[in-house]
């Protein structure tokens, strides 16, 4: 890619916009006449940026310790407000934490119970959501021997996510808000980009949707299982069909 045109926002309505396109998001902005700009990567024209980088973690016959997960500390999954809600329409709360460990209790046991597949992984992805940066490392060294007696034949990956590639997302998006939806994008009420994160298989800050899409591909047995580590990814590949896999806190 050498220059795009995009369109520019005038600097009343979104005072940040042009900072942000060249400081954050890393992109050479000339502008135009009429609300216009043209935009090339600061990399250089030609030149190939890894925006996704993946470090096999382990496999079978890996010997599991905490720092096994080094690529995952060095880049970590994103904080949240320490008060989220659970369920639309509920006010946030600092329990969260608690209500999503129930619910991955309850995930698990309907797994056990009425045989459904791939409920212990989603009970462990639900509870990974729940876990702190510094308690990561510990509570997947618990786990991970559960997925390889499962799937002896698997191993565990982290695709970790360029966070410019984020801010050219998020740059993409801001332009397309406020082109498209001018009438509820204004300063003293802009509600975000929510508006228009239903279009996009990402929402500007998941990888995980895009590989969701591989592991499925070849029916009718998947590859393999995605923990969302937002922006991040781990990824379990099963490199064969397994059985059921334990779960804990």
């Amino acid at each position: 890619m050498s220059t795009a045109r995009i369109p520019l926002p005038d600097a009343a309505l979104a005072p940040g916009v042009r900072d942000f396109i060249r400081n954050t998001a890393e992109f050479v902005l000339r502008e135009m006449v009429g609300g216009w700009g043209l935009v090339a990567p600061a990399e250089g024209a030609g030149v190939t940026r890894k925006y996704l980088k993946a470090y096999r973690l382990c496999d079978a016959a890996s010997l599991i310790t905490d720092e096994i997960w080094a690529p995952l500390v060095a880049n970590p999954p994103l904080e949240g407000p320490e008060e989220r809600k659970t369920h639309p329409g509920e006010e946030p709360s600092t329990d969260w934490r608690e209500k999503v460990s129930r619910h991955a209790d309850r995930v698990h046991e309907s797994g056990k119970t009425r045989g459904i597949a791939g409920a212990d992984l989603a009970a462990v992805s639900a509870t990974l959501a729940t876990k702190r940066l510094d308690e990561l490392p510990a509570f997947l060294t618990q786990q991970a021997p559960s997925f390889f007696e499962a799937f002896p034949e698997g191993s565990l990956w982290y695709v970790a996510v360029d966070a410019t590639l984020m801010h050219r997302l998020t740059v993409m998006r801001a332009l397309n808000a406020l082109e498209l939806t001018p009438d509820i994008v204004r300063p003293a009420d802009f509600p975000g980009l929510r508006a228009l994160e239903e279009h996009s298989i990402t929402g500007g800050l998941r990888s995980a949707p895009l590989y969701d899409v591989l592991l499925t591909t070849f029916v009718p047995g998947a590859l393999g299982f995605v923990f969302e580590l937002m922006p991040h990814a781990l990824v379990l590949l099963y490199g064969l069909n397994g059985g059921v896999i334990a779960h804990s806190h």
